[in-house]
Protein backbone atom coordinates (compact mmCIF):
# COMPACT_ATOMS: atom_id res chain seq x y z
CA UNK A 1 0.00 0.00 0.00
CA UNK A 2 1.46 3.40 -0.72
CA UNK A 3 2.36 6.11 2.03
CA UNK A 4 -0.74 8.42 0.62
CA UNK A 5 -3.37 5.82 0.63
CA UNK A 6 -1.99 4.50 4.52
CA UNK A 7 -2.27 8.04 5.18
CA UNK A 8 -5.92 8.38 3.68
CA UNK A 9 -6.74 5.62 5.95
CA UNK A 10 -5.46 7.21 8.81
CA UNK A 11 -7.35 10.42 8.25
CA UNK A 12 -10.28 8.44 7.87
CA UNK A 13 -9.45 6.25 10.93
CA UNK A 14 -9.30 9.05 12.59
CA UNK A 15 -12.12 10.98 11.88
CA UNK A 16 -14.67 7.47 12.78
CA UNK A 17 -12.68 7.49 16.36
CA UNK A 18 -13.82 11.23 16.62
CA UNK A 19 -17.36 10.15 15.79
CA UNK A 20 -17.56 7.70 17.86
CA UNK A 21 -16.53 9.13 20.82
CA UNK A 22 -19.25 11.92 20.63
CA UNK A 23 -21.76 9.56 19.48
CA UNK A 24 -20.87 7.96 22.90
CA UNK A 25 -21.11 10.68 24.71
CA UNK A 26 -24.49 11.21 23.27
CA UNK A 27 -25.77 7.74 23.91
CA UNK A 28 -24.44 8.40 27.56
CA UNK A 29 -25.72 11.92 28.44
CA UNK A 30 -29.38 10.64 26.63
CA UNK A 31 -29.12 7.53 29.06
CA UNK A 32 -28.94 9.49 32.43
CA UNK A 33 -30.89 12.73 31.24
CA UNK A 34 -33.95 10.83 30.38
CA UNK A 35 -35.65 9.96 33.45
CA UNK A 36 -34.49 12.16 35.48
CA UNK A 37 -37.76 14.88 34.91
CA UNK A 38 -40.91 12.79 34.93
CA UNK A 39 -39.55 9.80 33.20
CA UNK A 40 -38.83 13.08 30.20
CA UNK A 41 -43.11 13.29 30.03
CA UNK A 42 -42.49 16.86 29.86
CA UNK A 43 -41.69 19.30 26.70
CA UNK A 44 -39.04 20.81 27.24
CA UNK A 45 -37.21 17.63 29.18
CA UNK A 46 -38.71 15.54 25.66
CA UNK A 47 -37.51 18.57 23.46
CA UNK A 48 -33.79 18.34 24.92
CA UNK A 49 -33.74 14.31 23.92
CA UNK A 50 -35.26 15.15 20.36
CA UNK A 51 -32.30 17.45 19.77
CA UNK A 52 -29.59 15.14 21.28
CA UNK A 53 -31.14 12.49 19.19
CA UNK A 54 -30.83 13.96 15.78
CA UNK A 55 -26.89 14.56 16.40
CA UNK A 56 -27.00 10.71 17.88
CA UNK A 57 -28.38 10.31 14.01
CA UNK A 58 -25.99 12.58 12.27
CA UNK A 59 -22.90 11.08 13.68
CA UNK A 60 -24.72 7.34 12.76
CA UNK A 61 -24.78 8.13 9.02
CA UNK A 62 -22.79 6.11 7.36
CA UNK A 63 -22.25 3.73 9.85
CA UNK A 64 -22.41 0.30 9.83
CA UNK A 65 -25.59 -0.31 11.25
CA UNK A 66 -27.47 -0.58 8.11
CA UNK A 67 -25.75 -3.66 7.65
CA UNK A 68 -26.23 -5.07 10.79
CA UNK A 69 -29.81 -5.13 11.12
CA UNK A 70 -32.14 -7.39 8.55
CA UNK A 71 -33.74 -5.74 5.66
CA UNK A 72 -37.41 -6.36 6.81
CA UNK A 73 -36.80 -4.72 9.93
CA UNK A 74 -34.99 -1.51 8.67
CA UNK A 75 -38.02 -1.20 6.07
CA UNK A 76 -40.12 -1.97 9.30
CA UNK A 77 -38.61 1.04 11.23
CA UNK A 78 -38.71 3.52 8.31
CA UNK A 79 -42.43 3.17 7.87
CA UNK A 80 -42.62 3.60 11.85
CA UNK A 81 -41.16 7.01 11.48
CA UNK A 82 -43.09 8.12 8.45
CA UNK A 83 -46.64 6.53 9.46
CA UNK A 84 -47.29 9.91 11.81
CA UNK A 85 -46.24 12.14 8.91
CA UNK A 86 -48.36 10.30 6.38
CA UNK A 87 -50.82 11.06 8.87
CA UNK A 88 -50.12 14.97 8.11
CA UNK A 89 -50.82 14.62 4.71
CA UNK A 90 -53.47 17.05 3.74
CA UNK A 91 -56.88 15.59 1.70
CA UNK A 92 -59.72 17.70 0.16
CA UNK A 93 -62.71 17.83 2.51
CA UNK A 94 -65.13 16.21 0.99
CA UNK A 95 -62.49 13.12 0.62
CA UNK A 96 -61.62 13.73 4.70
CA UNK A 97 -65.18 13.41 5.82
CA UNK A 98 -65.69 9.98 4.04
CA UNK A 99 -63.02 8.60 6.21
CA UNK A 100 -63.69 6.23 9.35
CA UNK A 101 -64.46 7.78 12.17
CA UNK A 102 -64.61 11.52 10.96
CA UNK A 103 -68.14 12.11 9.91
CA UNK A 104 -68.70 13.03 13.30
CA UNK A 105 -66.17 15.78 13.63
CA UNK A 106 -66.92 16.89 10.19
CA UNK A 107 -70.49 18.06 11.21
CA UNK A 108 -68.49 19.53 14.30
CA UNK A 109 -66.71 21.88 12.48
CA UNK A 110 -69.37 22.98 9.51
CA UNK A 111 -69.37 26.61 9.37
CA UNK A 112 -65.99 26.97 10.89
CA UNK A 113 -64.05 28.82 8.43
CA UNK A 114 -61.57 26.21 7.91
CA UNK A 115 -64.40 23.24 7.26
CA UNK A 116 -63.82 24.02 3.46
CA UNK A 117 -60.30 23.73 3.25
CA UNK A 118 -58.09 20.54 2.97
CA UNK A 119 -57.26 18.83 6.16
CA UNK A 120 -55.18 16.48 7.43
CA UNK A 121 -56.11 12.76 7.74
CA UNK A 122 -55.22 13.05 11.47
CA UNK A 123 -57.91 14.15 13.84
CA UNK A 124 -55.63 16.38 15.70
CA UNK A 125 -52.61 17.31 13.45
CA UNK A 126 -51.09 19.47 15.98
CA UNK A 127 -50.99 15.81 18.49
CA UNK A 128 -49.38 13.98 15.50
CA UNK A 129 -46.52 16.00 14.47
CA UNK A 130 -45.51 16.52 18.87
CA UNK A 131 -45.86 11.92 18.09
CA UNK A 132 -43.68 12.08 15.45
CA UNK A 133 -40.91 13.75 16.64
CA UNK A 134 -41.51 12.16 19.80
CA UNK A 135 -39.96 9.15 18.16
CA UNK A 136 -36.88 10.40 17.66
CA UNK A 137 -35.04 9.37 20.80
CA UNK A 138 -35.72 6.16 20.56
CA UNK A 139 -34.78 5.39 17.25
CA UNK A 140 -31.89 7.28 17.65
CA UNK A 141 -30.65 5.30 20.81
CA UNK A 142 -31.44 1.88 18.88
CA UNK A 143 -29.13 2.77 16.13
CA UNK A 144 -26.61 4.04 18.12
CA UNK A 145 -26.23 1.02 19.87
CA UNK A 146 -25.87 -0.72 16.99
CA UNK A 147 -22.91 1.93 15.77
CA UNK A 148 -20.90 1.95 19.33
CA UNK A 149 -17.90 -0.22 19.64
CA UNK A 150 -18.72 -3.55 22.28
CA UNK A 151 -16.52 -1.84 24.94
CA UNK A 152 -18.52 0.87 24.44
CA UNK A 153 -21.54 -0.93 24.72
CA UNK A 154 -20.93 -2.41 27.88
CA UNK A 155 -20.49 0.85 29.20
CA UNK A 156 -23.45 2.54 28.18
CA UNK A 157 -25.14 -1.08 29.30
CA UNK A 158 -23.82 -0.19 32.86
CA UNK A 159 -24.56 3.11 32.97
CA UNK A 160 -27.85 2.36 32.24
CA UNK A 161 -27.79 -0.20 35.14
CA UNK A 162 -26.67 2.49 37.36
CA UNK A 163 -29.36 4.94 36.56
CA UNK A 164 -31.71 1.47 37.37
CA UNK A 165 -30.06 1.15 40.54
CA UNK A 166 -30.29 5.11 41.55
CA UNK A 167 -34.30 4.95 40.92
CA UNK A 168 -34.39 1.88 42.93
CA UNK A 169 -32.61 3.45 45.83
CA UNK A 170 -34.51 6.68 45.41
CA UNK A 171 -37.61 4.17 45.26
CA UNK A 172 -37.21 2.92 48.73
CA UNK A 173 -36.30 6.05 50.15
CA UNK A 174 -39.31 7.63 49.41
CA UNK A 175 -41.33 4.77 50.83
CA UNK A 176 -39.56 4.83 54.01
CA UNK A 177 -39.90 8.64 54.40
CA UNK A 178 -44.08 7.85 53.99
CA UNK A 179 -46.31 9.97 51.31
CA UNK A 180 -44.96 13.82 52.41
CA UNK A 181 -41.37 13.01 51.28
CA UNK A 182 -39.26 15.71 50.13
CA UNK A 183 -37.54 13.07 47.79
CA UNK A 184 -40.53 13.17 45.74
CA UNK A 185 -40.76 15.62 42.86
CA UNK A 186 -44.06 14.76 40.87
CA UNK A 187 -47.42 14.15 41.93
CA UNK A 188 -48.17 13.48 45.92
CA UNK A 189 -48.81 9.82 46.41
CA UNK A 190 -51.27 9.34 48.99
CA UNK A 191 -50.63 5.36 49.89
CA UNK A 192 -46.40 6.35 49.89
CA UNK A 193 -45.54 4.06 46.82
CA UNK A 194 -42.14 4.19 45.27
CA UNK A 195 -42.18 6.15 42.57
CA UNK A 196 -38.52 7.25 41.62
CA UNK A 197 -38.68 10.58 39.14
CA UNK A 198 -41.58 8.86 37.45
CA UNK A 199 -45.41 10.88 37.23
CA UNK A 200 -46.44 7.02 38.70
CA UNK A 201 -45.53 3.98 40.12
CA UNK A 202 -45.99 1.60 37.37
CA UNK A 203 -43.81 3.81 35.25
CA UNK A 204 -40.82 3.06 37.59
CA UNK A 205 -42.17 -0.50 37.96
CA UNK A 206 -41.47 -0.84 34.23
CA UNK A 207 -38.15 0.39 33.97
CA UNK A 208 -36.81 -1.82 37.04
CA UNK A 209 -38.41 -4.66 35.63
CA UNK A 210 -36.12 -4.09 32.07
CA UNK A 211 -33.35 -3.75 34.24
CA UNK A 212 -33.88 -6.67 36.50
CA UNK A 213 -32.98 -9.93 34.04
CA UNK A 214 -29.78 -7.46 32.94
CA UNK A 215 -28.75 -7.46 36.33
CA UNK A 216 -29.32 -11.30 37.19
CA UNK A 217 -27.61 -12.03 33.63
CA UNK A 218 -24.17 -10.74 34.59
CA UNK A 219 -24.52 -12.15 37.85
CA UNK A 220 -24.71 -15.49 36.84
CA UNK A 221 -21.74 -14.08 34.09
CA UNK A 222 -19.52 -12.67 36.84
CA UNK A 223 -19.51 -15.99 38.76
CA UNK A 224 -19.53 -18.80 36.53
CA UNK A 225 -18.11 -17.23 33.43
CA UNK A 226 -14.64 -17.31 34.97
CA UNK A 227 -12.38 -20.23 32.59
CA UNK A 228 -14.02 -18.87 29.08
CA UNK A 229 -14.94 -22.37 28.05
CA UNK A 230 -18.29 -22.93 26.17
CA UNK A 231 -20.84 -24.60 29.17
CA UNK A 232 -22.31 -27.44 26.25
CA UNK A 233 -22.09 -30.79 27.63
CA UNK A 234 -19.28 -29.47 30.79
CA UNK A 235 -21.42 -27.22 32.78
CA UNK A 236 -23.03 -29.78 34.83
CA UNK A 237 -19.71 -31.69 36.32
CA UNK A 238 -17.69 -28.28 36.52
CA UNK A 239 -20.14 -26.09 37.99
CA UNK A 240 -18.14 -26.47 41.92
CA UNK A 241 -15.09 -25.68 40.62
CA UNK A 242 -16.28 -22.41 38.99
CA UNK A 243 -17.67 -21.48 42.37
CA UNK A 244 -14.05 -22.51 44.44
CA UNK A 245 -12.13 -20.07 41.44
CA UNK A 246 -14.50 -17.52 42.12
CA UNK A 247 -14.06 -17.47 45.86
CA UNK A 248 -10.18 -17.72 45.08
CA UNK A 249 -10.89 -14.32 42.76
CA UNK A 250 -11.16 -11.42 44.41
CA UNK A 251 -12.21 -9.30 41.49
CA UNK A 252 -14.62 -11.99 40.59
CA UNK A 253 -16.29 -11.94 43.81
CA UNK A 254 -16.52 -8.12 44.62
CA UNK A 255 -18.34 -8.25 41.17
CA UNK A 256 -20.32 -10.88 41.90
CA UNK A 257 -21.21 -9.29 45.19
CA UNK A 258 -21.61 -6.10 43.97
CA UNK A 259 -24.28 -7.69 41.40
CA UNK A 260 -26.48 -9.56 44.28
CA UNK A 261 -26.41 -6.39 45.97
CA UNK A 262 -27.82 -4.40 43.30
CA UNK A 263 -30.09 -6.85 42.28
CA UNK A 264 -31.86 -6.97 45.41
CA UNK A 265 -31.96 -3.06 45.96
CA UNK A 266 -34.01 -3.70 42.13
CA UNK A 267 -36.48 -6.53 43.54
CA UNK A 268 -37.06 -4.25 47.01
CA UNK A 269 -38.36 -1.29 44.99
CA UNK A 270 -40.32 -3.02 42.95
CA UNK A 271 -41.66 -4.65 45.66
CA UNK A 272 -42.90 -1.24 47.22
CA UNK A 273 -44.14 0.57 44.22
CA UNK A 274 -46.55 -1.63 44.95
CA UNK A 275 -47.27 -1.93 41.27
CA UNK A 276 -49.16 -5.35 41.07
CA UNK A 277 -48.49 -5.95 37.47
CA UNK A 278 -44.52 -4.85 38.36
CA UNK A 279 -44.52 -7.05 40.80
CA UNK A 280 -45.84 -10.23 38.96
CA UNK A 281 -43.56 -9.09 36.16
CA UNK A 282 -40.51 -9.34 38.50
CA UNK A 283 -41.16 -13.04 39.57
CA UNK A 284 -42.05 -13.93 36.23
CA UNK A 285 -38.40 -12.42 34.87
CA UNK A 286 -36.90 -14.88 37.77
CA UNK A 287 -38.55 -17.61 36.42
CA UNK A 288 -37.21 -16.78 33.28
CA UNK A 289 -34.17 -16.02 33.52
CA UNK A 290 -33.44 -19.01 35.34
CA UNK A 291 -34.74 -21.14 32.42
CA UNK A 292 -33.01 -19.23 29.82
CA UNK A 293 -29.44 -18.36 32.15
CA UNK A 294 -29.83 -21.77 33.90
CA UNK A 295 -29.74 -23.72 30.68
CA UNK A 296 -25.67 -23.47 31.12
CA UNK A 297 -25.58 -23.90 34.35
CA UNK A 298 -27.72 -26.67 35.13
CA UNK A 299 -31.35 -26.09 36.15
CA UNK A 300 -31.61 -27.29 39.88
CA UNK A 301 -28.59 -25.11 40.90
CA UNK A 302 -29.89 -22.09 39.11
CA UNK A 303 -32.89 -22.95 40.70
CA UNK A 304 -31.29 -22.82 44.17
CA UNK A 305 -30.05 -19.23 43.08
CA UNK A 306 -33.21 -17.69 42.40
CA UNK A 307 -34.70 -19.13 45.21
CA UNK A 308 -31.67 -17.56 47.22
CA UNK A 309 -32.22 -14.04 45.68
CA UNK A 310 -36.30 -14.15 46.16
CA UNK A 311 -36.24 -15.48 50.02
CA UNK A 312 -33.59 -12.82 50.86
CA UNK A 313 -36.16 -10.19 49.00
CA UNK A 314 -39.03 -10.91 50.64
CA UNK A 315 -37.15 -11.38 54.49
CA UNK A 316 -35.88 -7.57 53.92
CA UNK A 317 -39.54 -6.52 52.33
CA UNK A 318 -40.98 -8.01 55.56
CA UNK A 319 -38.00 -6.25 58.38
CA UNK A 320 -39.43 -2.99 56.11
CA UNK A 321 -42.93 -4.11 55.88
CA UNK A 322 -45.02 -5.53 53.73
CA UNK A 323 -48.65 -5.73 54.50
CA UNK A 324 -49.87 -2.76 52.76
CA UNK A 325 -48.28 -4.16 49.06
CA UNK A 326 -50.06 -7.14 49.71
CA UNK A 327 -53.79 -5.30 50.36
CA UNK A 328 -53.12 -3.93 46.93
CA UNK A 329 -53.42 -7.95 45.19
CA UNK A 330 -56.63 -8.38 47.62
CA UNK A 331 -58.94 -5.93 45.94
CA UNK A 332 -61.07 -6.97 42.89
CA UNK A 333 -59.56 -7.14 39.51
CA UNK A 334 -62.93 -6.87 37.75
CA UNK A 335 -63.50 -3.57 39.52
CA UNK A 336 -60.36 -1.98 38.41
CA UNK A 337 -61.52 1.27 36.03
CA UNK A 338 -59.12 -0.06 33.39
CA UNK A 339 -61.75 -2.01 32.06
CA UNK A 340 -63.80 0.62 31.28
CA UNK A 341 -61.13 2.43 29.28
CA UNK A 342 -60.59 -1.10 27.76
CA UNK A 343 -63.99 -1.36 26.37
CA UNK A 344 -64.25 2.93 25.35
CA UNK A 345 -60.99 2.10 23.27
CA UNK A 346 -62.43 -1.13 21.51
CA UNK A 347 -65.05 0.43 20.35
CA UNK A 348 -63.15 3.80 19.27
CA UNK A 349 -60.77 1.34 17.17
CA UNK A 350 -63.86 -0.48 15.96
CA UNK A 351 -64.76 3.20 14.87
CA UNK A 352 -61.72 4.18 13.37
CA UNK A 353 -60.12 1.11 11.62
CA UNK A 354 -58.59 0.42 8.95
CA UNK A 355 -56.86 4.24 9.18
CA UNK A 356 -56.81 4.89 12.90
CA UNK A 357 -57.33 8.30 14.55
CA UNK A 358 -53.88 9.43 13.97
CA UNK A 359 -51.22 9.28 16.41
CA UNK A 360 -50.94 10.73 19.46
CA UNK A 361 -54.81 11.72 19.18
CA UNK A 362 -56.22 9.32 22.02
CA UNK A 363 -57.10 11.98 24.54
CA UNK A 364 -58.92 13.45 21.91
CA UNK A 365 -60.32 9.79 20.74
CA UNK A 366 -61.18 9.08 24.12
CA UNK A 367 -62.79 12.60 25.63
CA UNK A 368 -65.96 11.90 22.83
CA UNK A 369 -66.19 8.30 24.62
CA UNK A 370 -65.68 9.50 27.94
CA UNK A 371 -66.87 6.87 30.46
CA UNK A 372 -69.80 8.06 32.47
CA UNK A 373 -68.97 5.64 35.36
CA UNK A 374 -65.78 8.02 35.94
CA UNK A 375 -67.80 11.48 35.76
CA UNK A 376 -66.91 14.70 34.31
CA UNK A 377 -63.56 15.79 36.79
CA UNK A 378 -61.59 12.57 35.79
CA UNK A 379 -59.49 13.46 32.22
CA UNK A 380 -57.91 10.31 30.40
CA UNK A 381 -55.12 10.19 28.76
CA UNK A 382 -54.14 7.02 27.89
CA UNK A 383 -55.69 3.57 27.45
CA UNK A 384 -53.61 1.68 30.50
CA UNK A 385 -52.80 -0.90 27.19
CA UNK A 386 -49.87 0.70 24.75
CA UNK A 387 -51.09 -2.10 21.98
CA UNK A 388 -54.34 -1.02 21.85
CA UNK A 389 -53.97 2.84 22.39
CA UNK A 390 -51.62 2.63 19.28
CA UNK A 391 -53.60 0.48 17.48
CA UNK A 392 -56.34 3.68 17.88
CA UNK A 393 -53.98 5.69 16.17
CA UNK A 394 -52.60 4.04 13.57
CA UNK A 395 -54.99 1.44 12.40
CA UNK A 396 -54.51 -1.80 10.42
CA UNK A 397 -50.98 -0.53 10.04
CA UNK A 398 -50.02 -0.33 13.29
CA UNK A 399 -51.47 -3.88 14.01
CA UNK A 400 -49.42 -5.58 11.05
CA UNK A 401 -46.02 -3.54 12.54
CA UNK A 402 -46.63 -5.02 16.53
CA UNK A 403 -47.05 -8.83 14.96
CA UNK A 404 -44.31 -8.05 12.80
CA UNK A 405 -41.77 -6.59 15.33
CA UNK A 406 -42.87 -9.82 17.71
CA UNK A 407 -41.87 -11.83 15.01
CA UNK A 408 -38.60 -10.04 14.44
CA UNK A 409 -37.83 -10.17 18.10
CA UNK A 410 -38.45 -14.41 18.28
CA UNK A 411 -36.36 -14.93 15.46
CA UNK A 412 -33.33 -13.19 16.88
CA UNK A 413 -33.66 -15.13 19.70
CA UNK A 414 -32.81 -17.93 17.67
CA UNK A 415 -28.94 -16.70 17.23
CA UNK A 416 -29.14 -15.77 20.82
CA UNK A 417 -30.36 -18.66 22.43
CA UNK A 418 -27.95 -21.01 19.79
CA UNK A 419 -24.70 -18.36 21.77
CA UNK A 420 -23.86 -20.77 24.87
CA UNK A 421 -21.32 -18.89 26.48
CA UNK A 422 -20.42 -16.60 29.70
CA UNK A 423 -18.85 -13.80 28.02
CA UNK A 424 -20.20 -10.21 29.29
CA UNK A 425 -21.80 -8.75 26.48
CA UNK A 426 -23.71 -11.55 25.37
CA UNK A 427 -24.77 -12.32 28.68
CA UNK A 428 -25.79 -8.54 28.37
CA UNK A 429 -27.68 -9.46 25.63
CA UNK A 430 -29.54 -12.22 27.28
CA UNK A 431 -30.72 -10.00 29.92
CA UNK A 432 -31.86 -7.21 27.58
CA UNK A 433 -34.04 -9.82 25.61
CA UNK A 434 -35.36 -10.86 28.87
CA UNK A 435 -35.99 -7.01 29.61
CA UNK A 436 -37.87 -6.54 26.71
CA UNK A 437 -40.01 -9.29 26.54
CA UNK A 438 -41.37 -7.59 30.71
CA UNK A 439 -42.24 -4.34 29.24
CA UNK A 440 -43.75 -5.86 26.09
CA UNK A 441 -46.07 -8.04 28.92
CA UNK A 442 -46.49 -4.94 30.97
CA UNK A 443 -47.44 -2.69 27.81
CA UNK A 444 -50.85 -4.74 28.39
CA UNK A 445 -51.95 -3.13 31.54
CA UNK A 446 -50.11 0.15 31.38
CA UNK A 447 -48.42 2.88 29.03
CA UNK A 448 -44.67 2.57 29.60
CA UNK A 449 -44.27 3.15 25.80
CA UNK A 450 -45.79 6.44 25.80
CA UNK A 451 -43.06 7.89 28.66
CA UNK A 452 -40.07 8.90 26.80
CA UNK A 453 -37.91 7.41 29.44
CA UNK A 454 -39.13 3.82 29.15
CA UNK A 455 -39.72 3.93 25.56
CA UNK A 456 -35.91 4.97 25.45
CA UNK A 457 -34.93 2.62 27.56
CA UNK A 458 -36.51 -0.16 25.81
CA UNK A 459 -35.17 0.74 22.35
CA UNK A 460 -31.64 0.88 23.83
CA UNK A 461 -32.04 -2.68 24.92
CA UNK A 462 -33.27 -3.86 21.54
CA UNK A 463 -30.01 -2.34 20.58
CA UNK A 464 -27.96 -4.54 22.95
CA UNK A 465 -30.18 -7.57 22.11
CA UNK A 466 -29.85 -7.17 17.93
CA UNK A 467 -26.33 -6.06 18.28
CA UNK A 468 -24.56 -8.82 15.60
CA UNK A 469 -21.79 -10.24 18.37
CA UNK A 470 -21.74 -13.18 16.13
CA UNK A 471 -20.75 -10.97 12.86
CA UNK A 472 -18.14 -8.26 14.29
CA UNK A 473 -15.23 -10.77 13.97
CA UNK A 474 -15.67 -11.78 10.35
CA UNK A 475 -16.30 -8.14 9.15
CA UNK A 476 -13.05 -6.78 10.85
CA UNK A 477 -11.44 -9.90 9.57
CA UNK A 478 -12.12 -9.13 6.03
CA UNK A 479 -11.59 -5.25 5.98
CA UNK A 480 -8.25 -5.80 8.08
CA UNK A 481 -6.48 -8.80 5.49
CA UNK A 482 -3.25 -6.76 4.80
CA UNK A 483 -0.73 -7.88 3.46
CA UNK A 484 2.68 -6.94 5.03
CA UNK A 485 5.55 -7.72 3.37
CA UNK A 486 3.13 -5.36 0.46
CA UNK A 487 2.71 -2.62 2.62
CA UNK A 488 6.07 -2.55 4.70
CA UNK A 489 8.58 -5.05 2.98
CA UNK A 490 9.14 -7.09 5.75
CA UNK A 491 7.39 -8.56 8.46
CA UNK A 492 6.19 -6.49 11.14
CA UNK A 493 2.99 -4.57 12.42
CA UNK A 494 1.07 -1.40 11.81
CA UNK A 495 -0.12 0.64 14.32
CA UNK A 496 -2.61 3.54 13.60
CA UNK A 497 -2.39 5.85 16.57
CA UNK A 498 -5.97 6.90 17.52
CA UNK A 499 -7.61 5.10 14.33
CA UNK A 500 -10.87 2.97 14.25
CA UNK A 501 -10.60 1.94 10.33
CA UNK A 502 -12.80 -0.87 10.75
CA UNK A 503 -16.26 1.07 10.68
CA UNK A 504 -17.26 -0.88 13.86
CA UNK A 505 -14.80 0.34 16.17
CA UNK A 506 -13.57 -3.13 16.93
CA UNK A 507 -9.88 -2.25 16.99
CA UNK A 508 -9.85 1.39 18.89
CA UNK A 509 -6.41 0.62 20.12
CA UNK A 510 -3.28 -0.18 17.80
CA UNK A 511 -4.14 -2.23 15.33
CA UNK A 512 -1.61 -5.23 15.83
CA UNK A 513 -0.82 -7.43 12.39
CA UNK A 514 0.52 -10.59 13.15
CA UNK A 515 2.94 -12.34 10.55
CA UNK A 516 1.08 -14.84 10.41
CA UNK A 517 -1.31 -14.07 7.00
CA UNK A 518 -1.68 -10.58 8.58
CA UNK A 519 -5.18 -11.27 10.16
CA UNK A 520 -5.38 -9.21 13.70
CA UNK A 521 -5.97 -10.91 16.63
CA UNK A 522 -9.44 -11.68 17.17
CA UNK A 523 -10.83 -9.41 20.42
CA UNK A 524 -13.75 -12.02 20.86
CA UNK A 525 -11.69 -14.94 21.38
CA UNK A 526 -10.73 -14.29 24.53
Amino acid sequence: MSEPAMERRMLVGRDHAARQRALFALCLLVLVAAPLVMGGNRPLPLLGLEIAALGMLLLSFGGPWIQAIPRLLLAALVLLCALPFLQLIPVPPEFWSTLPGRAGYALWSEGAPAANTWRAMSIAPVLTEYAAWALLPPVAVFVAALNLTPSRLRAAVWVFLAMVLGQAVLGLMQYGDGPGSWLRFGPAVKDGSAVGTFPNRNLLAGMLVMGLPVLLALLASSVFGLDRLTARGRTGRNWFRRVRDWGRSESGSNRSLLYGAMTLAVLLAIVFTRSRSGIALAMLGLVTSVFVIGRNLGGRFSARIATVMVASGLSLAVAIGLAPVLARFGADPLQDTRWLIFAASWEALKEFFPLGSGFGTYPEVIAARHPSEFGGEFYINHAHNDYLEWWVEGGLIAILLTIFFGLVYLWRWRTVWAERNWKTLHMMQVGAGIGMLLLMLHGVTDFNFRVPSNALYFAFLAGVFFYPIEDASLRAGRRYRIDVRKSLGDAGSVKVADGDLSGRGIAEDAVGLAPTGGRRRNPFSD
